[in-house]
């Protein structure tokens, strides 16, 4: 159980320790839905934990247009259909918006191409500076020190040709470097985002006709100590708010467990955190705020000009 401490010593902090260990206790109750645990996160406090987040919203995307669409299956897993990548790790450095964009955008060109390449944050993380909001009112981004999501599609709209690298021509360092962006092996160009409503069944719906959706969440101490299970918490718990929100990670899937819906959410911890990687999170309440800001990439199809 305690194996993570010796690989892990810069960040363990006996306080902070017991401060989580505390918490995970009080949160064995029988009616949780979820499970805490003593993971690689556990030695750290607030300060050090927030390191390894970095949504840092300014602006918040208006809807493009309301789906309407109500047709959609109980249950889907784009997981299953083969179009999500690997789980990755942004380790020490606030590039959660970064790591949000880019695997959405993947899940687009396997979508298209059939290819499963994983696409550059590095090269995200450092070009992507300076992006004025649609309204004027903000500029994005600061690379480790956190991020939007929507500047990613914003930026690669107007620059690179409208692609990102691939891991292999600009690998990922979990530091801010000069940009250095080289024409991307990718042949596919990214055209626009699209926004989504803040309305659960508008996001189920863009989930399953257009792939994985970029969100925001307010991941708590709870997100950061979570084991498995469907984590249903109140709103104290967890924030609904806009203005609490500090993590950007992807929505993949959704389903129902012994009557409790729950979205599919794709973290970038590795998969030594949570169910490998991923979190089941209460669907229908806005938990953690995961609905109030969802978007997806759109690319050109081949006959676009």
């Amino acid at each position: 159980q305690m194996q993570y401490i010796n690989n892990n010593t810069h960040s363990m902090n006996y306080s902070s320790f017991m401060t989580n260990y505390i918490h995970v206790s009080s949160s064995y109750k029988l009616t949780n839905t979820w499970t805490l645990d003593f993971n690689k996160f556990a030695g750290m406090n607030d300060t050090e934990f927030s390191k390894y987040k970095g949504y840092t919203p300014r602006y918040y995307p208006k809807p493009t247009k309301r789906l309407g669409l109500t047709k959609y299956p109980d249950s889907w897993d784009w997981r299953a259909k083969g179009i999500v990548g690997p789980i990755k790790d942004q380790q020490q450095c606030g590039s959660c918006w970064a790591f949000s964009a880019v695997g959405a955008l993947e899940s687009q060109i396997i979508k298209a191409t059939g290819k499963n390449i994983s696409l550059s944050e590095q090269d995200i993380v450092d070009c992507v500076k300076d992006i004025a909001s649609p309204d004027g009112s903000s500029t994005c981004c600061d690379g480790c020190m956190g991020g939007e999501m929507y500047s990613v599609y914003q930026y690669l709209e107007h620059n690179q040709n409208g692609k990102d690298d691939t891991t292999a021509q600009y690998p990922y360092t979990a530091v801010d470097q000069d940009c250095s962006a080289i024409p991307s092996d990718i042949s596919l160009r990214l055209k626009s985002y699209g926004v989504v409503a803040q309305d659960e069944n508008d996001m189920a719906s863009a989930l399953y006709s257009f792939g994985p959706l970029s969100v925001g969440v307010d991941a708590n101490m709870d997100w950061q100590l979570y084991q498995r299970g469907i984590y249903n918490p109140t709103e104290e718990e967890c924030s609904s708010s806009p203005y609490e929100q500090d993590h950007g990670v992807i929505v993949v899937g959704y389903g129902s467990e012994n009557g409790l819906d729950y979205w599919i959410i794709r973290n970038s911890w590795n998969t030594n955190w949570g169910e490998k990687g991923y979190m089941r999170l209460i669907k229908g309440k806005n938990a953690c705020g995961v609905a109030n800001s969802p978007i997806y990439p759109i690319v050109k199809k081949k006959f676009d000009v």
